[in-house]
């Protein structure tokens, strides 16, 4: 008996479903069954959140990579808004 190949996202199905999963408005889940894939397959898809506070000029990011690589980071538009115990563990440039 010949079994069938699962279901796939394409390039532009991933990238749509990301940004649906940015956007926080929907549970993979839902995401999932709008492309008739499983879950996993949304979970196993890049993930990335961002937050920008323009008031104090912060911006931080969390992505999830494949295989449950995690990155993050920061960026402030000015060093004296930042707790002390972080401005110094880094290098100011």
């Amino acid at each position: 008996m010949t079994q069938k190949p699962k279901p796939t996202l394409t390039h532009h199905q991933r990238q749509e479903a990301i940004k649906r999963l940015n956007a926080a408005k929907e549970t993979q889940g839902e995401i999932a069954r709008s492309y008739d894939v499983s879950r996993w397959t949304i979970a196993r898809t890049f993930e990335y959140r961002h937050r920008v506070n323009t008031r104090d000029g912060l911006f931080a990011c969390l992505a999830k990579l494949r295989k449950g690589l995690f990155v993050s980071g920061f960026a402030a538009t000015e060093a004296s808004i930042l707790p002390s115990e972080i401005t110094a563990t880094i290098t100011l440039t």
